[in-house]
C-alpha cells in the first residue's frame, strides 16, 4: 500500500484533485522524462511519484544543488495516468503501469549487468593477488632454505585485461 496516497485521498472521503500542469507532469514522468522541474512536490505529496536517487551532473538548472532528484511514477500514479487517460485528460495510452514495468525491468538489468562486469573485476584482482601472495611465499622460502610452498591460485577470469583497464570502470575490458 502506498501510504502518501492513502492519506491523501481519504482524508475525508476518496477524493484526488490534479491542475492540468499535474497532469503533464504525471504524463512527462511516465513517458519517461525523469526530471520534472514544476509542481514534483505536490505529486509527491499525493503519493503519485516518488524521487530516485540521480547521480550529480552539471546542470546550470541546478547550480545551486549538488544533487537534485529524478522522479517516477508509483503504482497509484500509473493507476492514476490510466484513469486520466480514460477521462480523455491525458494523451498518455492506458498501458502506463506495463510501461514502467518496462523501464524498471530495462534498469534492472543494466544494473545486473553493471554488477557481473564489476565482479569479474574483482574476482580477476583477488586472483592476481593471491598469485602475487603466492610468489612472495615461494622467493621467501628459496631464501630461507625451506620447501617451496603449492599454493592453489583462483583462475583469473580476465586474464588479458590491464591493471588500469580493472582499476578503471570506464574502460571496457577486453
Amino acid at each position: 500500500m502506498n501510504a502518501r496516497f492513502s492519506d491523501y485521498v481519504t482524508s475525508g472521503a476518496f477524493s484526488l484533485t490534479l491542475t492540468r500542469n499535474q497532469i503533464s507532469e504525471l504524463a512527462f514522468a511516465a513517458g519517461g522524462e525523469r526530471r520534472l522541474y514544476g509542481v514534483t512536490g505536490s505529486l509527491e505529496r499525493k503519493g503519485l511519484i516518488e524521487p530516485i536517487n540521480a547521480r550529480p551532473e552539471k546542470d546550470p538548472l541546478f547550480e545551486h544543488d549538488e544533487q537534485h532528484l529524478e522522479w517516477r511514477l508509483t503504482g497509484a500514479g500509473a493507476l492514476t495516468l490510466s484513469l486520466l487517460a480514460q477521462g480523455g485528460l491525458s494523451n498518455a495510452g492506458a498501458d502506463i503501469a506495463a510501461r514502467e514495468i518496462d523501464d524498471l525491468r530495462q534498469s534492472l538489468s543494466q544494473a545486473n549487468a553493471c554488477a557481473h562486469e564489476a565482479n569479474l573485476r574483482v574476482r580477476s584482482m583477488h586472483s592476481r593477488l593471491e598469485e602475487a601472495n603466492a610468489y612472495i611465499g615461494r622467493l621467501e622460502a628459496r631464501l630461507a632454505g625451506d620447501k617451496i610452498p603449492i599454493v592453489m591460485v583462483p583462475s583469473d577470469p580476465l586474464p588479458d585485461a590491464s591493471l588500469e583497464d580493472l582499476l578503471n570502470p570506464e574502460r571496457k575490458t577486453p
